[in-house]
């Protein structure tokens, strides 16, 4: 359902007091839709052709989602760059619903999410994301490269 270098994360996601993203290109995981997640996997050139496969990744990318509805679920803080709200990913319904949802998740408490202008900063290649775990001096870290620099 996850691969094998993304799996040790989403355990750690289930007991994380806090929780940040960095997305300079697509809507992280944690607030995509269904169609958004789909259309997003759907295009990954590294995925097979197995219909199957992309359901296990859709909805394990909704279950994701779940530890947002835990009682005291962690205080999640997103960065995303402007131009993943004009990137038209699964076509304009898609696109629409998916920032309808992202903006009613940050009206939500514990939830912060905020808008880089474009031109502010040169394109970042890579998404960042760190978790702080429940331990107040455990933290994890992961940087994964989004775009091929060549």
């Amino acid at each position: 359902m996850y691969p094998d270098w993304f799996a040790g994360w989403v355990e750690a996601e289930k007991v994380a007091r806090a929780l940040w993203f960095w997305a300079p290109l697509l809507v992280p995981g944690m607030f995509q839709t269904e169609a958004y997640a789909r259309a997003i996997l759907a295009a990954d050139p590294e995925r097979g052709e197995d219909p199957e496969e992309l359901e296990a990744l859709v909805q394990g990318r909704l279950e994701r989602q779940q530890v947002l509805l835990r009682p005291r679920s962690p205080v999640l803080t997103v960065i995303v760059d402007e131009a993943v709200l004009h990137r038209g990913i699964g076509g304009p319904k898609v696109m629409h619903d998916q920032l309808v949802h992202l903006a009613e998740a940050s009206e939500r408490p514990r939830i912060y999410v905020h808008v880089v202008p474009s031109g502010v900063f040169k394109p970042f290649r890579s998404q960042q994301l760190s978790i702080a775990l429940p331990s107040k001096n455990q933290a994890l870290q992961l940087h994964r490269l989004l775009v091929s620099s060549g």
